[in-house]
């Protein structure tokens, strides 16, 4: 706020600016205004997650982080680096435990190791 509209709006509202500085001390005063802020965002909360929203649905890609980020959603700083190979190896192994058709664990293993030359040719 500048001086210019700090002064009209101590006239606006019929008090002097020597009368403000003076209530800036007083404790109470502090606290009614901090409270009176609170209040302020608080409201404006609501504004801000329907802005969001409606950016949202718009398609906007920014809000679309934001809100997943917000939500734990989405973390672009979280780095997962998973040998899918070794993760579909030892399914495998699971399998076999419970599975005693030889025919069925060499089909499963086969349906595994073609998903495995897949994301080796994506990589």
């Amino acid at each position: 706020m500048t001086k210019g509209q700090s002064v009209r709006s101590f006239a606006y509202i019929k008090v002097s600016s020597q009368q403000y500085h003076s209530w800036l001390r007083q404790p109470q005063f502090i606290e009614f205004m901090k409270e009176a802020w609170r209040a302020l965002f608080s409201s404006a909360d609501f504004m801000a997650y329907k802005s969001l929203v409606n950016n949202v649905r718009a398609g906007d890609n920014k809000s679309l982080e934001l809100f997943f980020r917000m939500r734990h959603l989405y973390e672009p700083t979280l780095n997962v680096n998973i040998n899918i190979e070794s993760v579909l190896m030892q399914v495998v192994e699971v399998i076999s435990r419970h599975v005693k058709d030889p025919t069925v664990i060499n089909a499963i293993a086969g349906e595994l190791d073609a998903i495995i030359d897949i994301a080796e040719e994506a990589s």
